[in-house]
C-alpha cells in the first residue's frame, strides 16, 4: 500500500497579512474513493470487497473527525451499488456513512465526480462527447445527493481522467476552479512521470 501526502508550506519570506500578523495557511483533508464498476447489466449491486472496505473506512473516518475541514469524494457508481445492495452489512454501512456526513455537514464537502470512470479528456472531443460528459456529471450529482443527502461541490474536480485543454474549458464552465489528478498521472514538461506531489 502507498499513500501520497501533499504538503504545502509558506515561504520563509512570506509577507505579513493586512493586520500585520504572521501569514497562515488553511489545510483540509481529502478522501477519494474509487473502484471498478459496481453494478451488473441487470442493475444489481456487484461491489467488490476492496470498495466495500474503503467506503466503510470512510464512514468511520468521517464520524471520528470533528471540526477540521474535510472533503469526501466517492465514485457515484459505488454509492448507487451500495444503495441497491440487498446485503444488510452494505445497508448498515450506507446508513453509517449518511449519518456521519449529515452530522458533519457544516465542515464537510462532497467532491464532484462523474458517475462512472470515463476518460474525460478523450471523450470530450468525440461526437456528442460533451453531452455524455454532462450526463455523467448530472447522474453523479443526483446519485451522491440521494445517497448522502449533500449536494456535491463543483469547485474542485476529483477524477483520474485525462485532463486536456478542451476538458479544462468545460470544467471551468461547470464551475471547477481546481483539478486534482492522482500524483502518478502528473507529468513534468520534460515528459518524465513525476511521482512526487506537485502543487
Amino acid at each position: 500500500a502507498a499513500a501520497t501526502v501533499f504538503l504545502n508550506r509558506l515561504p520563509s519570506s512570506a509577507p505579513p497579512t493586512r493586520d500585520g500578523s504572521a501569514a497562515q495557511m488553511s489545510v483540509s483533508v481529502a478522501m477519494v474513493i474509487d473502484g471498478p464498476p459496481a453494478l451488473r447489466p441487470s442493475g444489481e449491486a456487484d461491489l467488490d470487497e476492496s470498495s466495500r472496505q474503503s467506503i466503510d473506512a470512510a464512514a468511520r473516518a468521517v464520524a471520528a473527525t470533528h471540526g477540521a475541514p474535510l472533503t469526501l469524494a466517492i465514485r457515484p457508481n459505488l454509492l448507487a451499488a451500495l444503495t441497491r445492495s440487498t446485503s444488510a452489512t452494505d445497508q448498515e454501512t450506507l446508513a453509517a456513512l449518511r449519518q456521519a456526513v449529515q452530522a458533519r455537514s457544516a465542515s464537510l464537502t462532497i467532491g464532484r465526480m462523474p458517475y462512472a470512470d470515463v476518460d474525460f479528456g478523450g471523450l470530450i472531443d468525440t461526437d456528442n462527447g460533451g453531452g455524455e460528459l454532462l450526463r455523467q456529471i448530472a447522474l453523479g450529482d443526483t446519485t451522491a445527493m440521494d445517497a448522502l443527502g449533500l449536494q456535491p461541490n463543483a469547485s474542485t474536480w476529483w477524477d483520474s481522467a485525462t485532463i486536456t485543454t478542451s476538458s479544462l474549458d468545460m470544467l471551468n464552465a461547470l464551475g471547477a476552479k481546481r483539478v486534482t489528478p492522482p500524483a502518478d498521472r502528473l507529468t513534468l514538461t520534460t515528459g518524465r512521470p513525476e511521482h512526487l506531489a506537485v502543487t
